[in-house]
């Protein structure tokens, strides 16, 4: 699957499951690449676009390096990073 049809489903079943979206798949795309490095894992990218259409710029790298992602939210409750 490219990267492309990832995002796609992201926001397809973003949309399916009634998250409210802070940012675009877009726009979380754009927002990933301002914090990832260009050659980050595809695992890694998608977990920062689906944590960014969650709660858009309140996303917060969790951990020292910046390959988990997760809302506010989910960083107290214990819940999976980008959810939905």
């Amino acid at each position: 699957m490219s990267i492309r049809e990832a995002l796609l489903a992201l926001a397809i079943l973003a949309t399916f499951t009634g998250c409210q979206q802070r940012y675009n798949t877009q726009e979380a795309y754009q927002a990933c690449e301002g914090v990832l490095p260009a050659d980050a894992k595809e695992e890694v990218l998608l977990e920062c676009v689906a944590c960014h259409e969650n709660c858009g710029p309140d996303c917060d790298v969790v951990g020292d390096a910046p390959d988990r992602f997760a809302c506010p939210d989910e960083q107290d409750g214990g819940g999976g990073a980008g959810g939905g």
